[in-house]
Formats: C-alpha cells, sequence, structure tokens
C-alpha cells in the first residue's frame, strides 16, 4: 500500500515538474523516472539516489574533470615555483629563464583563477538544480 502511494506521489510531482519547468535537467530527470517508475524493482529510496545520478552524470564528470585541472595547474605552479626559487639562487645564469618563469607563474596563477571561479560557478548551480530536483519531487 505505501509502495503504490509512493509511486503516485512521484508520478504527481513528475506531472508537476513537467507543467511548471523547462530546464533540460528537469526533463532528464522527468525522463529517467518514468523509465524507473515502470521498472517492477522499484525502490524509492535507492532509485532516488540512481535518478540524480543518471540525470546529472554528465555536469558531475564535467566539475570533476574542471575540478582536476585546476588542483594540476596549482601542482604545476608548485614545480615551476621551485624552478623559479633554483634559478634565483643560481646568480651566473642568463635573464630569460627567469622572465619565462615569471611569466609561466602568472599565467598559470591567472588561468587557474579564472578555472576555480568556473568551477565553484558550475558546482553551485548543480547544487540548486538538485535542490530544486529534490524539492520537486518531495512536494507537490
Amino acid at each position: 500500500m505505501n509502495k503504490t502511494k509512493n509511486l503516485q506521489h512521484a508520478g504527481q510531482c513528475v506531472e508537476m515538474e513537467e507543467k511548471y519547468s523547462t530546464q533540460k535537467v528537469t526533463s532528464s530527470l522527468i525522463a529517467h523516472l518514468y523509465s524507473m517508475l515502470d521498472s517492477p524493482e522499484f525502490d524509492y529510496r535507492w532509485s532516488f539516489v540512481k535518478l540524480m545520478l543518471k540525470a546529472f552524470k554528465l555536469e558531475i564528470i564535467s566539475i570533476i574533470l574542471l575540478g582536476c585541472s585546476v588542483e594540476l595547474i596549482s601542482l604545476s605552479n608548485i614545480f615551476l615555483t621551485s624552478f623559479f626559487v633554483d634559478w634565483i639562487k643560481d646568480g651566473d645564469s642568463s635573464v630569460w629563464p627567469g622572465f619565462f618563469y615569471a611569466l609561466s607563474i602568472g599565467g598559470l596563477l591567472l588561468s587557474s583563477l579564472v578555472l576555480r571561479q568556473q568551477y565553484f560557478f558550475y558546482g553551485k548551480i548543480i547544487g540548486i538544480n538538485v535542490r530544486k530536483a529534490i524539492s520537486g519531487m518531495i512536494y507537490k
């Protein structure tokens, strides 16, 4: 009895979400929910987690890749800074490697700054979409 009530409630949430939402993410969420509702093994709790992972799979993967690239840039900046310090300690070398190190460090810091800002922005957008999807499925 409780399972059919949950299925009816989920169906009502899907209908409401279709009516009031125009975003691509929620339409993907609705499509996955319909396919899961047709399954005879629908477990409301675990199916909800699977549903969120299916609906936001590309966004989550892109955020993970963006975060890894930002951390790799930061790591390469640390190595480049150590080379720059070694160049400063060596007083006999020419000036050109110093210019290269300084410009490279500045470029890496700038790219790290821009990518980190994008990382936090898209992470917040995904968080908002997940909250919206959860609210749409819980409330009528």
